[in-house]
């Protein structure tokens, strides 16, 4: 049986930990799944974001493209993972390109839905950037692939 979109947030996408069921349910409301064929790219650096993205199925690379350099491939996404973590906070520009390496299947969640979230709760405000913090000095220690 698969799982709902809330359950899938729940109990598979480590990102979300810690949100309670009602927080979950209002997150779920609000996604909108779309479906990306394997080679297309799902966000590309500089690009403008509104949103977060989780992966349900498939696996996406990760590029990026430093000044004046060559596009390295640093590191790879599955499902549960998410992408495009900073526009949850501010609206920003991607810094990153996100390709979709087979069929992908992913939930969009709008900006405006954590902004909502986060408003009514200042604990979860800073509980939603402590996790993008622990996600972006990850990612700052990986080597690229």
């Amino acid at each position: 049986m698969a799982l709902s979109v809330e359950e899938f947030f729940k109990q598979k996408v480590p990102f979300f930990s810690g949100l309670t069921d009602a927080e979950l349910h209002f997150l779920a409301e609000s996604a909108e799944e779309t479906s990306f064929k394997a080679g297309r790219s799902i966000i590309m650096q500089g690009m403008t974001m509104d949103g977060l993205f989780v992966i349900e199925t498939g696996k996406v690379a990760v590029w990026i493209k430093p000044k004046s350099a060559v596009s390295t491939q640093v590191g790879t996404l599955s499902p549960g993972d998410i992408f495009g973590e900073r526009t949850v906070v501010e609206l920003g520009v991607a810094g990153a390109t996100i390709k979709a390496l087979e069929e992908t299947f992913v939930y969009l969640i709008r900006q405006d839905a954590f902004v909502k979230l986060m408003a009514d709760d200042p604990t979860r405000r800073q509980f939603i950037i402590d996790r993008i913090a622990e996600i972006r000095q990850r990612l700052a220690s990986n080597p690229p692939i």
